[in-house]
């Protein structure tokens, strides 16, 4: 419904006899907001790779002295980087910021790096604008300590679900469809909006974010990931 009028993707949407949704908060909305009455899977992508590739990926990762936070991951105006590097300039001594921007909108991306520049005194800002392998990718998303998304629709799901596998704090957009439905799911996620009033120790504070982990192991596991669309085969065949 973010990149269509209403009417546009209500009348698509209701053509489909059935759908796959990777995600809870995507199941939900088809269902609330489009009053889909079609059949809803729970099925999903590969990520081009599984859990055991990223534990064997990252078992030799080295930790940077510093904490470091993620924002975004892609160079979109929606994710709201200029913002956040901003707010999160108070905390320029203790943290630094990685910056995916290797894919993007071009005019935008060339903005924030003009902002950056302009810059005096701000955190370390480590701008990502090579293209990586998955394995490469793993081990950066293994030096995060922090990830910020403030998108509002779904989005980033492949970094979000390796990021909460790998037991980092989550902050989302509390508007958007990825807290919702993560929050409805019984997961640990954070308020982006609550970021600008925290301490640096209630903002680097972390949980038990175990049920997290378990939550995204389920969803990349590679073995998991077939069953279900062999159930999915299963139940079309059966109709």
């Amino acid at each position: 419904g973010y990149y269509y009028s209403k009417f546009k993707a209500l009348s698509i949407v209701r053509q489909f006899k059935g759908i796959t949704a990777i995600f809870y908060g995507d199941r939900k909305y088809l269902i609330e907001k489009y009053k889909y009455k079609g059949l809803i899977f729970d099925a999903g992508y590969t990520l081009g790779y599984d859990r055991c590739d990223i534990d064997k990926w990252i078992a030799d990762t080295k930790k940077n002295n510093k904490k470091t936070v993620m924002i975004g991951h892609s160079g979109f105006p929606y994710l709201n980087q200029k913002k956040f590097i901003r707010i999160l300039s108070k905390y320029k001594d203790e943290i630094r910021i990685i910056l995916p921007l290797n894919y993007g909108d071009e005019n935008y991306i060339k903005m924030l790096k003009e902002y950056i520049k302009s810059l005096d005194h701000c955190c370390e800002i480590k701008i990502v604008e090579n293209r990586m392998t998955a394995k490469e990718y793993c081990k950066l998303l293994n030096q995060v300590d922090v990830a910020i998304f403030d998108c509002l629709q779904q989005a980033a799901l492949g970094n979000i679900f390796t990021l909460m596998y790998l037991g980092k704090k989550i902050f989302l957009n509390e508007k958007g469809l990825l807290y919702k439905g993560f929050t409805e799911a019984g997961l640990i996620v954070y308020k982006t909006s609550d970021i600008v009033g925290l301490t640096i120790d209630s903002f680097l504070y972390t949980e038990d974010y175990s049920r997290n982990k378990d939550y995204a192991a389920n969803i990349i596991d590679k073995n998991t990931l077939i069953e279900k669309w062999e159930r999915l085969f299963e139940n079309i065949l059966d109709k």
